[in-house]
């Protein structure tokens, strides 16, 4: 039951539940596409740019992120994993 993960809660749940009302039927890849968790990249030929995440579902991307707020202050192994991102220099997110 995704309530027992640390750090997700009965809001995160029910915003995950009444967004994603198909999840039993999509791979892994196409939920994270839905949520608006997987960057997507702008590439023409030789042009390559920045991946963002521009697509999804808004009110799914806004929940996640404030459960994934609240995981990196209190739970150490993923504060020692987004400490080790940023100091490799990968930007802190910027609220949706």
């Amino acid at each position: 039951m995704i309530t027992s993960l640390p750090d997700i809660g009965g809001v995160t749940t029910s915003a995950l539940i009444a967004g994603l009302v198909e999840i039993g039927s999509l791979s892994a890849k196409q939920a994270a596409m839905l949520a608006g968790l997987a960057p997507l990249a702008r590439e023409s030929g030789d042009c390559v740019g920045a991946r963002h995440i521009r697509a999804g579902r808004p009110h799914l991307r806004r929940a996640l992120y404030m459960a994934a707020v609240t995981a990196v202050s209190s739970n150490p192994p993923l504060k020692a994993f987004y400490d080790r991102l940023t100091g490799e220099g990968k930007k802190k997110p910027r609220s949706p």
